[in-house]
């Protein structure tokens, strides 16, 4: 081997602080990898510690919505032969995402990915995320439970139609294997997808609808619960084992959709130990007029919530609050000063699209009241974390981990 004079001089701890500093910029990443071997090795930990791959949702343009792109599927071929030619590589691997691309899939590509998925043996973060159906798509199931890693987070999105029995033995088994996930995020457009209560008997994070949450919430000792839509049935009143739960729980955020035929009442009796709640729309959507009243109906019970912390409302805007778009912190002004009714309540956070942008606002119990500070998005990160919970987990950028 070439003899590096840098690593006889200098400490690989100063190359990792010159790493870190770049905060993970690609392009800067691999600048520093042609330096020296001792940038190199350092940067390779942060080059391959996240990775993703597969299409990427485009934001809409002329008024079109938003799509998916392809992607270039030798890309993805070349990068898993990398990690099986250099395994090293491989183990750097923390968090892995994948989308496959429906119609181009070959049986050669999936010889490749769980190749290179079985070397991953210190995997951490896993979203598998299928928007449609292939003839090949059975494949990404069928290996997972001879893999080595043991996640801690676990993100299923399906969005075909059809789950065949086989695909849902598989799920299921691949769920057994893995006694140390701490959150399970699961989106099935199948309604024959179900989970047993033993599923993940240590998870502190399950993000899905109402129909997939019962048992597993009923199973383990969930206490964040991201709530993705759903109704409840036959009857609003929550049924007394799912009120168990429900008390249990020091996190809810209601996602992109609200259970407009819960009985509030009902639903707040229940949350003893909740200490954030959360409501968030998408950003770009409107939800309809009994949707944002059956959530706002919710923020009047506020003050029945005895140990409630941090309040959070992103995304559309009820019009009572007098929100537009020259007068919007004014409303937001009166909405959040009224929460402190709450003896209990720390901070609200309220965001408002404008000229730049989504734009984050705190509100806090030891300021004057009226007062507001512009936060940057991921302000609730540090209090999340507090409550083993990771805020990324209901953004759509699909990216898990601070």
């Amino acid at each position: 081997m070439p003899f590096d004079p840098d690593v006889e001089v200098f400490p690989l701890e100063l190359f990792a602080l010159i790493v870190d500093a770049t905060r993970d910029d690609r392009s800067t990443l691999l600048n520093l990898s042609l330096v020296s071997k001792s940038f190199l090795k350092i940067s390779q930990r942060s080059l391959y510690r996240r990775v993703s791959l597969g299409g990427i949702k485009v934001a809409s343009v002329g008024g079109e919505k938003g799509r998916w792109s392809m992607f270039d599927i030798s890309n993805d071929t070349r990068f898993f032969r990398t990690l099986t030619k250099t395994p090293h590589l491989a183990h750097q691997v923390r968090d892995f995402s994948f989308r496959p691309d429906t119609g181009h899939m070959s049986e050669y590509l999936w010889d490749n990915f769980h190749q290179a998925l079985h070397l991953m043996v210190n995997l951490k973060y896993l979203q598998l995320t299928l928007m449609g159906s292939d003839r090949t798509f059975y494949r990404i199931l069928e290996d997972l439970c001879s893999h080595p890693f043991q996640l801690e987070v676990f993100s299923w999105k399906d969005y075909r139609r059809r789950m065949t029995n086989q695909d849902m033995v598989a799920f299921l088994s691949f769920l057994a294997s893995q006694p140390r996930l701490r959150a399970l995020d699961v989106l099935s457009s199948t309604a024959a997808l179900l989970l047993p209560p033993e599923s993940c008997p240590n998870l502190a994070t399950f993000v899905g609808d109402y129909r997939l949450a019962g048992p597993v919430l009923r199973g383990s000792s969930v206490t964040n619960f991201v709530w993705m839509g759903g109704h409840l049935e036959p009857s609003p009143l929550l049924e007394p084992e799912w009120a168990a739960c429900f008390s249990n729980l020091r996190l809810l955020v209601f996602f992109d959709q609200f259970p407009v035929d819960v009985d509030l009442v009902d639903l707040v009796s229940h949350l003893q130990s909740l200490e954030a709640l959360q409501i968030s729309f998408e950003s770009g959507t409107v939800p309809s007029d009994h949707v944002l009243y059956k959530a706002t109906e919710l923020l009047q019970h506020i003050p029945k919530v005895q140990h409630l912390r941090v309040l959070t409302w992103t995304g559309a805007h009820p019009s009572h609050w007098g929100v537009s778009n020259v007068g919007w912190l004014e409303g937001f002004k009166a909405a959040a000063n009224n929460f402190f009714d709450n003896p209990t309540i720390q901070h609200v956070y309220l965001s408002c699209q404008s000229g730049d942008g989504e734009r984050y606002f705190r509100w806090s119990r030891e300021a004057s009241r009226g007062c507001a500070i512009e936060v940057d998005a991921d302000d609730l990160v540090g209090f999340y974390h507090g409550l083993d919970f990771d805020g990324s987990l209901i953004d759509r950028r699909f990216v898990y981990g601070q």
